[in-house]
């Protein structure tokens, strides 16, 4: 059967390399993927195993307007990244999805075959978690994710990067995203065209205070809870969604795990005083996410995001936030 961007013939193949010569296809569910990966899980037979197939293909480019700024996971890194990065974090001792070929399709679309750990993520789990078990997790991803903020190099970019692929420091490079994300969103919300200039300001007058860096360290770059999956029965947490993973300021990491576990959680479990983390930096990279969720909210609708509900709660409350930074009330 010929799905939106493989062919079950053609995967059948590889699929059996890896399982064995009498496996069989007998299924295909399409989960949520992303702007340029689509991700299903196989059920084969006999052995009532499953895996998880991973297609790069730029079906759904919601954010082409920040193209050349996206280096780190542009469209001919991306699968690449995925594999080498895979092979980094079990290096690390992190756990992470055991990767079992890799491959480029006909069609030329970069593929990947991957272990199946379930489809409880952090979310999922902490919903039934009593709060014990939640913090015996959150102290596991603690350890994890210290393991791979403590690699340094003193570059930025990722593992196929000789030299940085910026000619300026970090937070720079992030000023000048967020200042292009905002120009876009505000070419089509009155709103946020009317405060742009002051939001623009704030900006730049928080990353004018940051100094340049000599060493920069190894982030996942969008660890929230839907990226850290608990197996059933299990508090082992495996990471996932590996190919934005790169060298870059370390409070970019944690500006955005303050953002999607919360305050409480993030200072209770995740934070780490040797990481020397610069509050001013922190608070930098805090408000260009939000700005980064408006804009990528924005995208989402003007797109026909299949989730519009969502998306809606994405741009509405990140804009809340972005109107709070700069003290204008948000009704």
């Amino acid at each position: 059967m010929r799905h939106n961007f493989f062919d079950e013939v053609e995967l059948l193949p590889h699929v059996r390399q890896v399982f064995g010569d009498h496996c069989q296809l007998v299924g295909v569910e399409p989960l949520k993927g992303g702007a340029r990966k689509q991700v299903y899980v196989l059920q084969l037979a006999p052995t009532d195993q499953r895996c998880i197939l991973y297609i790069w293909h730029d079906v759904n480019h919601y954010f082409a307007d920040r193209d050349e700024l996206d280096v780190t996971q542009s469209d001919d890194q991306a699968p690449r990244l995925f594999e080498v990065n895979t092979r980094f974090f079990q290096t690390l001792g992190i756990h992470v999805p055991q990767l079992y070929a890799f491959g480029v399709l006909a069609a030329g679309h970069h593929f990947a075959l991957v272990e199946h750990l379930g489809v409880q993520n952090f979310t999922t789990f902490a919903e039934a978690a009593t709060p014990e078990r939640q913090a015996q997790v959150l102290q596991q991803i603690d350890t994890l994710l210290h393991r791979l903020n403590q690699c340094q190099r003193s570059y930025p970019g990722t593992l196929l990067d000789s030299t940085s692929p910026w000619d300026m420091p970090c937070h720079e490079h992030t000023l000048r995203r967020a200042l292009l994300e905002l120009d876009v969103v505000a070419r089509t919300h009155a709103r946020i065209a009317e405060h742009a200039p002051v939001i623009r300001q704030r900006l730049q007058s928080m990353a004018a205070q940051l100094e340049p860096r000599t060493a920069y360290r190894m982030i996942h770059g969008e660890l929230g809870p839907e990226h850290i999956l608990i197996p059933a029965g299990t508090t082992a947490p495996s990471f996932i969604d590996l190919d934005g993973a790169h060298y870059f300021d370390v409070e970019a990491e944690h500006a955005l795990l303050t953002v999607r576990f919360g305050d409480d959680l993030y200072t209770q479990f995740l934070t780490r005083a040797d990481l020397e983390l610069d509050p001013a930096r922190m608070a930098f990279y805090r408000l260009a996410l939000y700005v980064s969720f408006v804009y990528a909210g924005s995208q989402f609708l003007a797109s026909g995001y299949p989730d519009r509900e969502w998306a809606e709660g994405l741009f509405d409350y990140n804009l809340k936030q972005v109107m709070a930074a700069i003290q204008i009330p948000f009704s």
